[in-house]
């Protein structure tokens, strides 16, 4: 499955956007609320760079990531990848916070 696609599907994404070598995936903001005074992006953007070393940028509730042109193609694959487990990790603690009436971070 392609993996833009697999992204978008998530429950804490609310659109994704790839043109060219550039990401942008809008999650949803939660507590923090949407917009440009979100911090949703920027809890995904700390957990990218602290376990994956992976540089991209926070905006609101937008968290853009791009590659250079000359990126091989398998290395954009796992940033993607990185990217997926990350928003994944974060709806899976979102949702045992609500489970257990918690704030999961």
């Amino acid at each position: 499955e392609d993996p833009v696609r697999a992204i978008s599907m998530l429950p804490n994404v609310k659109g994704v956007t790839a043109i060219g070598c550039v990401l942008a995936v809008e999650v949803h903001g939660g507590a923090g609320g949407e917009g440009y005074s979100s911090g949703a992006a920027k809890e995904i953007v700390l957990k990218l760079r602290a376990s994956h070393n992976i540089h991209a940028r926070p905006l609101g509730n937008v968290l853009y990531l791009m590659c250079a042109p000359t990126t091989h193609p398998d290395r954009c694959l796992d940033l993607l990848r990185a990217v997926y487990r990350e928003l994944s990790a974060a709806n899976q603690a979102a949702e045992a916070g609500w489970l257990w009436g918690t704030d999961a971070k």
